[in-house]
Formats: C-alpha cells, sequence, structure tokens
C-alpha cells in the first residue's frame, strides 16, 4: 500500500503535508500508511486518502487487502486531479478541509445515484 500512495503522490507532484490536508487526515496518519508497517487502519481513511490521491474510495482498501490498483489508475493520472491539488495547495488548512468535506459530499452523492466523478 505504502508505494502505490507515493507512486501516486509522485504522479500528481504531492508531498505529504499537501496530501494530508486534501485528505483531512493528520500527518502522522499519513506517515503510518507510507511506512506500510502492519496496522489497523479506519476504511474512512483509506477512503479520504484515496479520494486525494484522484482513486475511487475503495481502492486503498482493496490494495490494503492485497489487490493491485486498478489498471484504469496506474500511470494514467486525470489532469483535472493534478490541477485541483495544486490549487487546493494553495488554499489555508480550514479552507482545504472544507474543500475536502464538499468533495466527500459530492461522492457520497454520486454513488447514491449512481454515477461516477469524471466519467461520462
Amino acid at each position: 500500500m505504502a508505494s502505490a500512495i507515493q507512486g501516486r503522490m509522485s504522479e500528481l507532484g504531492l508531498r505529504q503535508q499537501e496530501l494530508s490536508d486534501l485528505a483531512g487526515v493528520s500527518t502522522a496518519t499519513l506517515r503510518k500508511l507510507l511506512k506500510g508497517g502492519p496496522g489497523r487502519y479506519r476504511p474512512v481513511t483509506l477512503g479520504r486518502v484515496g479520494r486525494a490521491l484522484g482513486w475511487p474510495p475503495d481502492t486503498l482498501i482493496g490494495v490494503f487487502e492485497g489487490r493491485p490498483v486498478p489498471a484504469e489508475f496506474v500511470d494514467q493520472p486525470e489532469p483535472w486531479v493534478r490541477q485541483l491539488a495544486n490549487k487546493i495547495a494553495l488554499l489555508d488548512p480550514i479552507q482545504q478541509r472544507a474543500v475536502s468535506r464538499l468533495v466527500d459530499d459530492l461522492l457520497k452523492s454520486n454513488q447514491e445515484h449512481g454515477s461516477e466523478p469524471g466519467r461520462t
């Protein structure tokens, strides 16, 4: 899981603090994920980090369970993800958390209505 997160961070040009802010998780939690050691991870935390990386919320849960990152998300970051991450990184931490909550709400709404963001 650590290598999947690190690889995606590299693709998107994200630093740990930026990803932590985008995902709405502490840097300590993110460091724990990046160390890749055994541990218990809350599904909501994995979902937030996955979404901040531009993946569906259950992607990191699958990686934690031993499944690979789906092929459509490997080496093909969508340009809007990087652009959005760069814009959000310019916000202060309170604004970043608000954006993170808004994205969570939008994704939840899309799931309830059977659509995926960014897909037509």
